[in-house]
């Protein structure tokens, strides 16, 4: 790909533009402004994520990937993206562990790993994501519980962990995030018990309160 030379290009927004390739390669060099790349819906992009390129663009807010044919693990190189508000990987074949570094991207309002092959336990370190609203981890293979530590995602309006292999309650604290109003919070989780997918009971949160999707009611 090649850029004419029409002043800095700040954004590449091509989605479901039945695009093709490897994105192992990386975009294009010389682009220090990019802040927003949208490739997402295109299937034939295909490869792993191409870390030290992407690692490059400073001034990128918004990564969308989504509904392309990406496979292999998250790369470390992704946590100096320090400006990135918008990360979106959701649908594809991701594997392998949550990027715990992902916490240095104090910016972060939107992640979504959502319909991927992740496994392990989630980052207690993501806790300190302070600006983040909407987290998207449905539909992969983690285990484990909860961290507490997100009780700290002060900025949380939407969590949706379903259909995974999580275990236990939502810790009380997160729910509180959610719902503040706590009767109303108490009758959420008692409904989400019974939605599929839901794994309740257990010690140290609500009872009756699952591992699923819970949005901040309005």
């Amino acid at each position: 790909l090649e850029l004419s030379p029409i002043g800095p290009v700040t954004a590449i927004s091509l989605p479901v533009k039945n695009l093709n390739g490897c994105v192992a390669r990386g975009p294009p060099k010389g682009l220090p402004y990019l802040a927003v790349l949208d490739l997402s819906g295109n299937r034939g992009l295909d490869g792993f994520l191409p870390g030290a390129a992407l690692g490059t663009l400073a001034m990128l807010q918004v990564l969308n990937l989504g509904g392309c044919s990406l496979d292999g693990p998250l790369p470390p190189q992704l946590a100096l993206m320090t400006q990135v508000q918008e990360l979106r990987l959701g649908d594809n074949e991701l594997s392998g562990p949550a990027l715990p570094r992902i916490a240095d991207m104090t910016r972060l309002q939107v992640l979504d790993l959502s319909r991927n092959k992740f496994d392990g336990e989630l980052p207690q370190s993501w806790g300190r994501l302070e600006r983040l609203k909407v987290l998207r981890l449905n539909e992969n293979k983690f285990k484990g519980t909860l961290p507490l530590d997100w009780s700290e995602l002060l900025s949380l309006t939407e969590l949706d962990v379903t259909s995974n292999a999580l275990t236990g309650p939502i810790p009380k604290a997160v729910l509180n995030l959610l719902q503040p109003d706590a009767r109303m919070l108490r009758k959420r989780a008692k409904a989400l018990a019974h939605e599929p997918g839901g794994a309740g009971g257990g010690a140290g949160g609500d009872a009756g309160a699952a591992i699923t999707c819970v949005s901040k009611l309005k």
